[in-house]
């Protein structure tokens, strides 16, 4: 029985070897894995990150956009009329009072038109052809150039 006891030996050793070789193969497939898993979450990290850091940018950037465009709105227009209702109001001549009520109403016309540009649940509810007929009519009062708005319905 000796002479079949080495090859089964052999045969039972290879195996064992085998199977060695192969839990190693399968810890470091698995170790490899959690390792990559690491660096994905580390990237996702990453990336999240990033992106929120460029809304808060996009949102800084919208803010200091809008305060810029109230500022110039305040200073170049609001402003101006008021200037002008307030040389208006002391002419020595009595016609100054009716132009000064029209410049008042028209200031008033201007404060509410830049709170209405800066309110956001008023954008939100404003119609695209509300707005646009709105910009033409203030492009047309400017005396630039003369608009005219077509709307076209589309049947599919």
């Amino acid at each position: 029985m000796e002479d079949n006891a080495l090859p089964t030996f052999l045969a039972i050793l290879t195996g064992v070897v085998l199977m060695v070789i192969m839990a190693v193969f399968i810890v470091t497939i698995v170790i490899i894995h959690r390792q990559r898993q690491i660096k994905n979450r580390h990237k996702i990290q990453l990336l999240k990150a990033d992106y929120e850091n460029t809304i808060l940018n996009a949102e800084k950037e919208i803010r200091e956009q809008t305060l810029l465009f109230v500022s110039q709105e305040l200073h170049d227009n609001i402003g101006q009329l008021l200037s002008l209702t307030k040389l208006v109001l002391n002419s020595p001549n009595g016609s100054g009072i009716s132009e000064g009520k029209k410049l008042i109403n028209q200031i008033i016309r201007e404060v509410r038109s830049l709170s209405r540009s800066i309110n956001k649940d008023y954008l939100n509810a404003l119609k695209f052809e509300d707005f646009l007929t709105d910009e033409l009519a203030k492009i047309e009062k400017s005396g630039y150039c003369k608009t005219s708005f077509e709307k076209k319905s589309r049947f599919f």
